[in-house]
């Protein structure tokens, strides 16, 4: 990936993508850069403007908060970004695991001040089972 980052930083052109009969002016219209990028390529169908859908979805299952997200993609509320970033089912457990993590760590705290009941932990304690519900009613 590094080489490709080379690539665009050593360009001479000012502009990724430069006007034809101006260099120093960007061309007005990426779309038709694009549709011949593609005609070139062989590829038969990509939409440009999914990159942006994929860049979303990567930031936020990096991590980066949705506050943060919607000011790198210059947008003034964070209900825009909601279109933007799709979390995968694997993000979704992980974000179940971190929740379940959190319970059962305030869950053993208060077990030790208060009692000797055992901990429970994984999918004993449900929280799996309670997202695996969810998923199963949202595929139906």
């Amino acid at each position: 990936m590094a080489a490709g980052f080379d690539v665009v930083r050593d360009r001479e052109d000012r502009y990724l993508f430069p006007h034809e009969d101006d260099a120093d002016r960007p061309v007005p219209r990426v779309n038709n850069a694009h549709d011949a990028a593609l005609k070139h390529s062989g590829v038969d169908h990509f939409v440009l403007y999914d990159c942006r859908h994929t860049w979303a979805t990567r930031a936020v299952e990096a991590g980066v908060d949705l506050v943060t997200l919607a000011a790198m993609m210059g947008h003034s509320r964070i209900q825009m970004v909601l279109r933007y970033a799709h979390p995968s089912q694997e993000h979704q457990f992980k974000a179940m695991d971190l929740i379940e993590q959190y319970v059962m760590a305030q869950r053993a705290a208060l077990i030790t001040l208060n009692s000797s009941e055992p901990v429970r932990t994984g999918a004993e304690s449900g929280a799996g089972q309670i997202l695996d519900g969810i998923l199963d009613r949202k595929k139906r």
